[in-house]
């Protein structure tokens, strides 16, 4: 699933807490990866910058030296709303 609406539905159904700013703006994004009239949403390219992270990077110090870097589901939703120009 594309973080962007897992993000919004965790926010729908109070399993992420948010400001109501912050559950507006998501709101905004969803209306507008449904109504792909102005913006143009494209998932794989989205994702590529999330995959390289988790599969790429590693942490460098202290007790989780060495492991993969985890993005939380809020984490993935924000990179994943970035403009990419890839």
């Amino acid at each position: 699933m594309n973080p962007l609406r897992e993000y919004y539905q965790a926010i729908q159904e109070g399993r992420a807490i948010v400001s109501k700013r912050v559950q507006k703006q998501y709101a905004k994004l969803i209306n507008n990866m449904n109504n792909q009239t102005q913006y143009v949403f494209d998932e794989a390219k989205a994702i590529r910058p999330i995959r390289f992270v988790e599969t790429l990077c590693r942490h460098s110090k202290g007790e989780w030296a060495g492991k993969p870097v985890t993005l939380e589901l809020y984490q993935k939703a924000y990179i994943a709303a970035l403009p990419c120009t890839c």
